[in-house]
This record gives structure tokens, C-alpha cells and sequence, in this order.
């Protein structure tokens, strides 16, 4: 269980590397969640004791950096 409060979390740019990490998950929220976790610089215990409120949040912003294809979950 993670004991500190999280106050802030940094978003970078998706880049090739995330693109690739992604690349065969094919389940769209297993594809927000590593996203989320790569380019917000956390690990997995972190993101999973994060508030559903938060991740909405930190989700919006991601998906604000993603081309229109990979918003709409196309492939090709």
C-alpha cells in the first residue's frame, strides 16, 4: 500500500517507445493504463492507488497528446 500523498504528476509527451509498449495490448483500458503509467513517470502500485477521479483526470490529458487514430482505437 502506498503510504505518501501524491500531490502532482508530470505528463510528458507520449513518444516511439510508448507507441511500441502499446503496440499489442489489445484491450483498450490495459493500453490507457500502461500509457498512463509511462508518460506520468509512476509505477504500477502508484497508479493503482490513485483515486478514479485522478486517472479520469490524468487520462483526458493523455489522451490530448495521442493522434486522432489512437483516440478511436483504430489500428491502422
Amino acid at each position: 500500500e502506498i503510504e505518501e500523498t501524491i500531490t502532482e504528476i508530470h505528463f510528458r509527451r507520449p513518444n516511439g517507445g510508448d507507441l511500441r509498449a502499446i503496440a499489442n495490448i489489445k484491450a483498450e483500458l490495459d493500453i490507457a493504463c500502461k500509457l498512463f503509467i509511462r508518460v506520468g513517470g509512476i509505477t504500477e502500485p502508484v497508479y493503482d492507488a490513485l483515486d478514479l477521479e485522478d486517472i479520469q483526470g490524468g487520462m483526458e490529458l493523455i489522451s490530448d497528446f495521442l493522434p486522432e487514430s489512437l483516440k478511436a482505437g483504430k489500428t491502422s
